[in-house]
């Protein structure tokens, strides 16, 4: 899903339209683009890691596919006067939520197996700011793909509850191993969108004014 910026929070642009249809279209899709790629990502940004405990520039990385997790997805132009946002759909591996992800890549580069002293003492996480939990028999491993997962290893006949998108291992050594994860960055934008709206909207019709005038000025 993306959130859309379009003219719709711009009560000027009819007018404007009819007394300058040269200008305010260009100066509509200046606005968009500034609005949605200055002021909608960082809003948004803040907004987000006060809700969600994501890791310092996991959001202005890139997934596996060279895509950034949260990005302006397209840009105005002056046929089609809306700007979308996006954030990364997948869920979050919960490995990225704990503190004890980077001394095991340290290990693991080193060569060092610790997959069996993580799943003896548990791992804490922190998914939501402030506040840390414990999972007693969760362990980090690494994945085929290079990354490092978080799993707990289910009892006979055992089903995990209240988790978000776990996946169940179920061949090889680590079968019956379930690899937990956290919410989407899609998931936690979707929470915050409305919240940024209101300062977005002033945002817009700010820009959209500065641009009247500044085109205006250059005919």
């Amino acid at each position: 899903m993306s959130i859309i910026i379009d003219t719709t929070g711009l009560r000027e642009y009819s007018r404007y339209l009819q007394l300058l249809p040269d200008i305010a279209p260009r100066a509509a899709t200046l606005a968009l683009n500034q609005t949605a790629e200055r002021q909608g990502l960082s809003l948004a940004r803040e907004a987000m890691l006060e809700q969600v405990a994501f890791p310092a520039g996991y959001l202005s990385g890139t997934d596996g596919v060279g895509q950034k997790r949260f990005r302006l997805k397209y840009r105005a132009t002056q046929d089609r006067l809306e700007a979308g946002i996006v954030g990364q759909f997948t869920p979050t591996p919960l490995a990225r939520f704990t503190s004890a992800r980077a001394s095991f890549v340290t290990s693991r580069a080193r060569g060092r197996r610790r997959r069996r002293a993580q799943a003896g003492r548990g791992v804490t996480v922190m998914v939501q700011p402030g506040r840390s939990v414990t999972l007693k028999r969760a362990f980090l491993l690494s994945l085929r793909s290079g990354n490092i997962g978080l799993g707990i290893r289910l009892r006979p006949g055992e089903r995990l509850e209240h988790t978000v998108g776990a996946k169940l291992i179920t061949s090889g050594p680590l079968a019956g191993v379930a690899l937990l994860y956290g919410p989407s960055v899609d998931q936690v934008f979707r929470t915050v969108a409305v919240d940024i709206s209101q300062p977005l909207l002033v945002h817009l019709e700010n820009e959209f004014l500065r641009q009247i005038q500044r085109l205006s000025r250059n005919q």
